[in-house]
């Protein structure tokens, strides 16, 4: 038996500074965040290093984070406005 591990995990959210590209300032957040769990000091500081929103910055976020370094990251879609 093998569990199955839902996750939440959107492209978007390896680009941690929001710069529009997966890099070095990325992975520098990243491992500012690495350890840290919800209930820790700190954590809510470093939410977004939390790519995949498990409540922990680990070994899988970095996993995720690398396989789209160098990539750009598409902007969010802009509301509509009547």
């Amino acid at each position: 038996n093998t569990p199955v591990i839902a996750v939440n995990i959107l492209s978007e959210r390896a680009d941690i500074d929001g710069s529009g590209r997966v890099g070095g300032l990325d992975l520098a957040f990243w491992a500012k965040g690495f350890g840290l769990a919800r209930l820790d000091p700190g954590y809510t500081s470093s939410l977004k290093a939390d790519i995949n929103l498990d409540g922990k910055i680990d070994g899988l976020d970095l996993v995720f984070l690398t396989s789209q370094f160098g990539g750009k990251i598409p902007p969010p879609p802009q509301p509509c406005t009547p």
